[in-house]
Formats: C-alpha cells, sequence, structure tokens
C-alpha cells in the first residue's frame, strides 16, 4: 500500500502493467479548492460516471448506420457529442464564477490563483469544443461541409475584433481617415462577422460618390453571401457561393478602373497630391477587402494572426466546400505560413486538427489532469484512441491511456479530503490498476475525528499536501458537495435530505430525527407528558417514566448532533465498499471502526461493527470483555453497560443490525423502549423514521441481517435477562434463566460458580423453583467444579477467581479483567486464570458445599 507522503513509481512494473506519471497541473495549481472549482469536479463527476450507461444504452438502441469509418454508431456519436457539449458547459460555468470571484476587492490566495487560470480554463474549453466538431459531430455523421462549425469554434474560443473599437469607429463622423479602419473591417470578414462589416462600411455614405458606390456595392455582397446552414443540400449552396464568389471577382476587376476615375476627379478638384495618397490607402484596403471575400488565401493567410484563425476563415472564405476529411491536407499549408507554436494546448488542437486524435488525447496530459481524464475516457469510449490511418500512427501510446489519466486525476482530487467519495468513483473506472488503488484509499479514509485530526497528511494521499485540512468537518463529510456526490444520478432531480439534516445540526435542530419528528408526533417538551391525558389522572411512577425518558430521549439528541457527521463518514465507506463488491474491505472497515469504538469504551458500538464484519474472534473478544465487567462495575453500572448492546444481537439467531440506529423490528421489546426512538447506543442513533427517509427502499447496509452466533453474546442476554426477572420477582422464569446458561454451555467456565452462587437465594425458598431436572443439572456442575479445584490449583483458580474477586474486592490484584479483549474465544476462560486473584480453595469449596447443600434440600422439596 502507498502511504501518504510517497509517490507512486513512473516506471513500467516488472509484471507489464501499465504505469503513469502525473500529468501537469493545469488549473489545479497550489491549494486549488475553491467553490469554483469544488463545482466544476462534482458537477463534471455526475455527467463522467452516467457516460458508460448512457453509451452502452445507445449500443444497443443503435441501428446500422455508422460514424467515422466503421467506428462507433450514429446514436453512440450523438451521444457522445452531448457529453461533450456538457463537460464545456462545466468549464464556462467554472469561467464566468472565476471571473466574479475575480472582482472582489480582496482575494486569498487560492481565488487569486484561479483568476491567473482563467485563460488556462479558456483553453481547455476551446480543446474540448474543437474534438466536438471534428470528432463527436452533433449529427453523429460529420458528413457536411465544416467551415461554419470551425469559425464558431474559433470566435468562441479566442477573442475577435473588440466590440468597443468597432463601436468607436461607429461614433466617429470619419472613420474611414484612420488608418485601422479597413483592416479592420476585413478582421470582422475574416472571423465571420458580416453584420459588423456591412455596417461599418455604411460610414462611407459621405465620403466621394465613387468610393461610397464601391463601398455600397461590396456591403450589398457581404450581406448576400450564400451560408451552408441555410442550405439542406450541400450541393445548392456549393452553386450559389460559386456564383457569389464570381460577382465578387467583377467588382475586383473593376476596383483599378473605379480608383482611375476617383483620382481624375481628385485631379479635377486641384487635389491631386492628396488624392494620391488617399487612393493608395483605399484602393489597398478595398483590394483586401475583396481578396478576403473572393478567398484569396495569401490574402487571408497574411491577415491571420494564429494558424487557428487561418483554419476559420479557409474553411469560411477560401474553400467553402471544406469538410473534416479534408482538413488534415489542407493544415499542412497552413502550418508553412503560421507555426504551431510550443503552447501544450496549442500542440493538442495541432493534433486534433491533423487528423491524430490518439496524439492529441496523449498530449493533453500535459495541458490539464481533468481535461485528460474527461477527453481520453470519451475518445476511448467511442473508438477514437485506435488510429484511424497513417497519420495517427504512433508506437509511443500507452495501452491503458485512459485508465492512467482517470487514475491520474483521481490522485489529484485526493487532495482535497472531501472529495473522496468522487475520487472513488473515478478509480472505480479506471482498470485493474485503479481498482486496487481505490481499495487502498477505503482503508485508509479517516472513519474518526480523532482519526482525521491525526492525519499528517490527506488520507490516500501520494504527496499530497492536505488541502482539505483546514476545512470546516461539516463541509467534508456533511454539508455542500459530498451529500450531492454520495446519489449523482439523482442529483439533479431531488434536493437530498441528508443535507438539509446536518444543515439544522449546525443550527441548532438535531440530525436523523429529534426535536422537529417529536412534534410531529405529539412528543415535544411541552406536551409529551399531557398527550392523551391530563397530568392529575397519572400515577406518579407513570409520570416518572416518561420523565426518565425524556430526559435520554434529549441526551440521546445532543450525543448525535456531535456523532452523526461521524457515523455517516463509516456509512459512507461501507456504501461505497457494497456498491463495489468489495466484501473484505467493508469488512477490514468494520473490524477498523470497531476498534476505534473500543479505543473509545464505546463496546456496544465496537460490538455491532464486529457483529457486520462477520468476525466471531472479535465479538467473542468483546463479548468476554463485557462480561469480566461485572466483576468491575456495580451491578446497576453492568446492566446499563449490556441494555447498550442492539438487541438483535443479544437474541437466539441473532442478526447483525444495521447502521447504528437502525431499526430491527423487534416486536418483543421492552414498554419503556417502545416509545419513538430504537434504543441504541453513545450518541450514534437514528431514529426509525429517519432510516426509512436516507435509506434505499429494500437495500440492507453492508452486513445488514447476516446471521451472528455468538455464545458469549448471548450469555449476556441471558445473564441480564436473569437479573431483570428477579428484580421483577419472576423467580421461577430467572431460575429457568440460570440453568439454561450452564446447560447450553454458554456461560463461561469461570462464570460457572458465580452462577450458582445467585441460585442460592432461589434455593432456600420454600417454593421449589427448580424442577428435578434443572436441580441435578446444577448439582452437576458443583461437583465438576469440586472436584477440578481439588485436584489441580490451576483449576481452581479458573473456577473460582471471578467468585473471589466479587466476594473480596479488597483482595483484587491490580491486573484489570480485561484480558477478554487481549485473548481470543476459545482462550478467555484460560486468559482469566492469569488475572485471578489468589484462591482460598478451602472457603471456595465450603461456598460451594453450601450450595450443594441447598441443592439436595431442593431435591426434597421436589419429591415429596
Amino acid at each position: 500500500m502507498i502511504r501518504p507522503g510517497e509517490t507512486p513509481d513512473t516506471n513500467t512494473a516488472a509484471n507489464g502493467t501499465s504505469s503513469y506519471s502525473l500529468p501537469a497541473k493545469g488549473i489545479w495549481q497550489g491549494d486549488w479548492a475553491t467553490d469554483a472549482k469544488l463545482k466544476l469536479v462534482s458537477d463534471s463527476y455526475i455527467n463522467f460516471i452516467s457516460v458508460p450507461k448512457i453509451l452502452d444504452f445507445a449500443k444497443r438502441e443503435s441501428l446500422a448506420s455508422m460514424a467515422l469509418d466503421a467506428g462507433a454508431s450514429t446514436e453512440v456519436m450523438q451521444y457522445a457529442h452531448k457529453i461533450s457539449r456538457l463537460y464545456r458547459k462545466r468549464l464556462g460555468e467554472y469561467i464566468s464564477a472565476a471571473e466574479s470571484a475575480a472582482t472582489a476587492s480582496e482575494l486569498d490566495a487560492a481565488t487569486f490563483q484561479q483568476t491567473q487560470d482563467i485563460p488556462q480554463a479558456r483553453e481547455m474549453r476551446s480543446i474540448l469544443h474543437l474534438a466536438e466538431t471534428f470528432y463527436l459531430p452533433a449529427d453523429g455523421l460529420g458528413d457536411g461541409v465544416v467551415g461554419e462549425a470551425l469559425t464558431h469554434w474559433l470566435n468562441h474560443s479566442r477573442p475577435g475584433p473588440s466590440n468597443e473599437i468597432a463601436e468607436d469607429f461607429m461614433s466617429a463622423a470619419t472613420p474611414y481617415y484612420n488608418q485601422e479602419f479597413l483592416p479592420f473591417i476585413n478582421k470582422c470578414i475574416l472571423r465571420g462577422y458580416f453584420t459588423i462589416a456591412q455596417t461599418l462600411l455604411s460610414k462611407f455614405d459621405d465620403h466621394h460618390p465613387i468610393v461610397q458606390q464601391l463601398a455600397s456595392e461590396t456591403a450589398q455582397l457581404i450581406s448576400t453571401i450564400p451560408r451552408s446552414p441555410a442550405f439542406n443540400d450541400a450541393r445548392k449552396f456549393l452553386i450559389k457561393r460559386h456564383e457569389w464568389t464570381e460577382r465578387v471577382k467583377v467588382l475586383q476587376s473593376s476596383l483599378q478602373a473605379e480608383f482611375d476615375e476617383f483620382e481624375a476627379d481628385r485631379a479635377r478638384d486641384g487635389n491631386e497630391t492628396d488624392g494620391d495618397d488617399e487612393r493608395l490607402d483605399l484602393e489597398v484596403g478595398f483590394m483586401i477587402l475583396l481578396g478576403t471575400l473572393a478567398g484569396d488565401s495569401e490574402r487571408i493567410l497574411e491577415a491571420s494572426e494564429s494558424w487557428q484563425e487561418a483554419l476559420g476563415a479557409w474553411g469560411l472564405l477560401v474553400q467553402p466546400s471544406l469538410t473534416r476529411e479534408d482538413v488534415p491536407v489542407i493544415v499542412t499549408t497552413i502550418f508553412e505560413r503560421c507555426a504551431v507554436t510550443a503552447d501544450p494546448a496549442d500542440e493538442v488542437q495541432a493534433a486534433l486538427v491533423r487528423g491524430e486524435p490518439a496524439q492529441a488525447a496523449l498530449l493533453t496530459r500535459n495541458v490539464d489532469p481533468w481535461l485528460a481524464a474527461h477527453l481520453i475516457d470519451l475518445f476511448d469510449r467511442v473508438d477514437l484512441l485506435l488510429p484511424i490511418g497513417e497519420a495517427d500512427t504512433i508506437s509511443d501510446l500507452p495501452p491503458n491511456l485512459r485508465n492512467d489519466a482517470t487514475r491520474a486525476y483521481a490522485e489529484m482530487i485526493l487532495e482535497d479530503q472531501g472529495l473522496w467519495r468522487v475520487a472513488i468513483d473515478y478509480f472505480a473506472l479506471a482498470g485493474r490498476e485503479g481498482q486496487q488503488r481505490l481499495r487502498e484509499v477505503l482503508l485508509t479514509v479517516p472513519l474518526t475525528d480523532e482519526e482525521e485530526e491525526a492525519m499528517a497528511a490527506p488520507f490516500g494521499s501520494q504527496g499530497g499536501k492536505g488541502k482539505g485540512k483546514g476545512k470546516d468537518r461539516s463541509q467534508l463529510h456533511g454539508q455542500g458537495l459530498q451529500h450531492k456526490i454520495r446519489d449523482a444520478t439523482k442529483a439533479h432531480q431531488q434536493t437530498m435530505k441528508r443535507i438539509r439534516a446536518l444543515n439544522a445540526s449546525t443550527t441548532g435542530g438535531t440530525v436523523w430525527g429529534g426535536a422537529e419528528d417529536c412534534e410531529e408526533e405529539g412528543l415535544d417538551d411541552e406536551n409529551d407528558e399531557l398527550e392523551t391525558v391530563t397530568r392529575d389522572t397519572l400515577d406518579h411512577n407513570v409520570l416518572a417514566a416518561r420523565r426518565e425518558r425524556k430526559r435520554r430521549r434529549q441526551e440521546r439528541e445532543r450525543e448525535l448532533a456531535a456523532r452523526s457527521i461521524e457515523v455517516q463518514r463509516v456509512e459512507d465507506v461501507l456504501e461505497v465498499c457494497q456498491e463495489h463488491g468489495l466484501d473484505l474491505e467493508a469488512r477490514a472497515v468494520c473490524l477498523k471502526m470497531a476498534d476505534a469504538m473500543l479505543r473509545q469504551k464505546r463496546y456496544s458500538v465496537a460490538l455491532e461493527y464486529s457483529a457486520r464484519a462477520q468476525d466471531e474472534r472479535h465479538i467473542g473478544r468483546i463479548a468476554d470483555f463485557l462480561i469480566d465487567q461485572y466483576t468491575v462495575l456495580d451491578r446497576a453500572s453492568w446492566l446499563e453497560l449490556i441494555d447498550k448492546i442492539p438487541r438483535s444481537l443479544l437474541r437466539g439467531n441473532a442478526t447483525a443490525p444495521g447502521p447504528p440506529g437502525a431499526a430491527v423490528g423487534d416486536e418483543e421489546e421492552e414498554e419503556e423502549y417502545d416509545e419513538d426512538f430504537d434504543m441504541t447506543v453513545d450518541g450514534m442513533e437514528m431514529d426509525r423514521r429517519s432510516e426509512e427517509r436516507d435509506r434505499k427502499p429494500g437495500r440492507l447496509a453492508f452486513g445488514q441481517g447476516v446471521p451472528v452466533d455468538s455464545p458469549r453474546l448471548r450469555f449476556l442476554a441471558k445473564y441480564r435477562d436473569f437479573h431483570r426477572l428477579y428484580n421483577a420477582r419472576e423467580f421461577r422464569a430467572a431460575a429457568s434463566v440460570l440453568v439454561e446458561v450452564l446447560q447450553g454451555r454458554l456461560a463461561p467456565e469461570r462464570f460457572w460458580a458465580l452462577i450458582l452462587i445467585d441460585a442460592s437465594p432461589l434455593l432456600e425458598s420454600e417454593i421449589p423453583f427448580f424442577d428435578t431436572d434443572q436441580t441435578f443439572e446444577l448439582m452437576r456442575h458443583v461437583e465438576k467444579i469440586c472436584s477440578a479445584a481439588r485436584r489441580n490449583p490451576i483449576e481452581a483458580k479458573l473456577y473460582f477467581g471471578t467468585l473471589t474477586r466479587i466476594m473480596n474486592p479488597s483482595e483484587e490484584s491490580s491486573s484489570n479483567p480485561s484480558n477478554g479483549l487481549a485473548g481470543s474465544l476459545h482462550d478467555s476462560d484460560r486468559l482469566a486464570i492469569l488475572s485471578a486473584p489468589a484462591v482460598d480453595v478451602d472457603v471456595a469449596i465450603q461456598r460451594m458445599n453450601v450450595v450443594r447443600m441447598l441443592l439436595t434440600q431442593q431435591l426434597c422439596r421436589n419429591t415429596v
């Protein structure tokens, strides 16, 4: 297992499995956990985990039509396009939120870093948009012309002509005297902003009539340019476009004659010198404009500031018939004039337009882990990581690229502790190595507050810096994103009830039921005693019992508010284990929680989790410890301790309970427990109504309902029953219980003598509470104890040690009788010998002789 602070090996494993190196951090530098980034993580996670199901459904429903050289079907590509748009939308929302946060007067370090990441996020969105345009077309086929789509991508990815500059030109009286006026109009044409170009040309209306006419004809041509979205038939579009281009060329051919006439007019007016300069500027400007409109590749390459701009204009103006298959050939020419930069995002985009989706996917790892994980996953699921031609045949493509990228992103997520649940699901979709990492992370999730505070680094981290450490615990494990993520498939359909409950806990309310639930059922503090009858008509004992129940309920609620997040944390981990079929890991988590509860002396909760882990050895150790507490605590305290154990564990043929506090459906409970709450233990309860609200119908929590066969637990239940029956003066039933625990070998041997002493008061009664068979059973045990004690001093310590400790507490040895936690179910009696005080065998046997005499008298009464 990789421990916190260690980093994974970036070399190829000896067994041939793929390894990976962490990609560039992208927008996740430093303390990245801002609200905007956390929202990006959670929202894109919801989409990500839905991808396999959505595309599998599309594959089942697809027809015979195929897209992209017999790759994924048309229906699959259409769904993949929608998923890509959702990812792009998430990035857009993040960019908007980051821009809004950047306007704050004071920025913390994380928010300041976020403002620096905005350009990078825009590049990520641009890559997604370009990949979507070329490889994930909306119609699932991508057979049509692509010029307009490229222009749309360009204008959304890279800012075009400024609106402010256009407004300045529009407000100026004579903007055509500005040297930048006509180049600005040309840039608008290059970007497809034809309406702006047409409007700006109208500013020539007060110029010389010849120039005015030229500008008007140019504007008229611009307004009538055929555009592919307006045509359903590509052939008709290309015919119309060809006719339109011929008209542009006609105007272009008459340009010199028009300006010759313009120059002659200016000469007649006596402005020949000025006319020469003005003619040159206007003639060159209009020549460039008309050349751009006519699709002159040289003009367009000269005017383009980047290869992206050149490509967008090429499909719009130079080659309106441009298809996706034509682009790799065209960009070869464009790259000769507009080189690809060394920027990682630029290299990814260049690979996409060269027809190398696999290479582009590989290069996304140099841009951002979020982008790499989501784009590579989508490409892989539509078979775009397979070479689709000689241009895309690369030798260095890792065999498990998708798994590696997904796993790298999950490792990055783990830098924030509150996102462990998200990271788990990414690991689950990252192949065999991801599954192994998933197991490691689950076993390192801090289950208790103490574990979390003791951690030097985030759980499951591989060198992270603990970016979740400083956050409020409720945010990490209860509020906000964590519970939205819990049930992601329903995140857009319902408000999580658990979020509201946890929010209430921070404002004075209760969690998992409490004051609000009590008020709904007439159990609030003011009215619970007078709900059905007046105080005067109630018996004093009834009132006292109700007050005691109310006090206990209030204590539970206070304890519950402090413990609910801790409980839910454990249940979250177990739920994940259950979802992924990790039974061994779930058992390990249960045992880990059981050990933590033992350290906190919350024995009943430790028993619950041991039962859910199906670890009979662990159950036996805890049960033996609780049995030995009888010799340490007074009787009332011991009974209270045993009462906290879930009753489902104390019954014969027991089954493990669900999450602490889950209703167990026990219909044979004492009256005082038949109130509104299921009385479990240690502030870890949930009332029945809360359980019904939060657990999925018909689904048991991990370990709930599994058989639990523990003689020690049954002994605890029976011995508790004996004391209660005795106190209730149900002596015959109490006597039967004592015989049952001995006859059924439920009682540990070290307790046999004590049980026989417990029977003495019943044997002294004139009323025969034991029948003949029961009396003989007790006599058999007396004889066995006495003969063994006389024969071997070790046996004497075994049988009389516990009795001596109770009868002579002042002589108890300094050793604590907690060895049951150190031993096993089978060795606990023998280990008890080590901690037993010195035994006076003669005195002990005299006590047994008294019991023997009482048993003899009992036999006489039975035979009379």
